[in-house]
């Protein structure tokens, strides 16, 4: 069976679930497309293995292959769905009904909804048979926003719990000390992880902002974001007790990030950063969410 899995957005699950599919469903054909270029991809990719079994869509020249692709596939998956115009082309390629939707989350609360992407994303699921994700509640989010007649499945990406930790990142990044409490705080840098109302309340909490450490991943999502929340925790916080994550780290290392926290803080308006807080729950960590 010919499957053509398309990624539209940049995200570490993209690993893990290339090595699931190559570990556990050899016998299918399948072909991986990023859209964007290599370059990028690789900021968050470490095995040159998956780097060199992606193709990469990151022009018009690279369409043709595309649309043959997507002609030749007996599934496509869009694992996140956004607009492109690179996407033109084939969205009438897709209205044999054996395209599914895999949303992330970001593709339905965050995205920019102009009249272009509307139109482009309408016709694409009009040849969609199943939207998937973790939580029925995202389906019902596709259903007020596009006319749809697909059906919802349940799916959740691989998690890997047995990589090792790695304590030098920690150690030289952010330090360690019996005496500080390490706080993590939200996701990624995205509005919906409302780090502001979080910050401000932990930094009036009488002397605990001194004996805390605050750390904030933010490596990917939006920048002026991301730079409005440095500002700010820079602002309310002593020197070295703020600590934003602002790059791509391999999984052990961000591993050993989580098991050296104490409390994670997780404010977020939608469903998000499920892998981070199944992770931390199985390390044994409190976990704080919002109601």
């Amino acid at each position: 069976m010919d499957i053509v899995h398309i990624f539209m957005a940049r995200n570490k699950v993209i690993e893990s679930f290339y090595k699931m599919m190559e570990t556990n469903f050899s016998n299918l054909n399948n072909t991986y497309i990023y859209f964007g270029t290599q370059d990028n991809f690789s900021k968050i990719i470490t095995d040159n293995k998956v780097k060199s079994d992606f193709l990469y869509v990151d022009s018009w020249n690279k369409v043709k292959l595309y649309k043959k692709l997507l002609q030749q596939a007996e599934k496509v998956f869009f694992h996140y769905l956004a607009y492109s115009p690179l996407n033109w082309p084939v969205t009438r390629l897709l209205s044999k009904k054996r395209s599914y939707w895999i949303v992330w989350g970001g593709d339905i609360y965050e995205d920019k909804y102009s009249f272009h992407r509307r139109y482009q994303l309408e016709k694409i699921l009009q040849g969609t048979s199943g939207i998937l994700s973790v939580l029925q509640e995202d389906y019902k989010r596709v259903e007020e926003l596009y006319k749809i007649d697909a059906k919802w499945f349940q799916i959740f990406y691989p998690l890997n719990y047995e990589t090792d930790f790695s304590q030098e990142y920690f150690d030289n990044t952010i330090g360690r000390n019996n005496d500080t409490i390490n706080v993590l705080v939200g996701n990624s840098a995205t509005p919906s992880n409302n780090h502001e109302e979080i910050i401000r309340k932990l930094a009036v909490m009488d002397e605990i902002p001194k004996k805390m450490k605050i750390i904030v991943p933010l490596s990917y999502g939006d920048e002026e974001y991301k730079k409005s929340i440095i500002k700010l925790g820079e602002t309310l916080f002593p020197k070295g007790n703020f600590v934003p994550l602002t790059d791509f780290i391999p999984e052990e290392v961000y591993n050993g990030i989580l098991s050296n926290v104490d409390i994670a803080i997780f404010n977020n308006k939608r469903q998000q950063a499920l892998g981070n807080i199944i992770k931390l729950l199985s390390y044994g960590k409190i976990v704080f969410m919002r109601n």
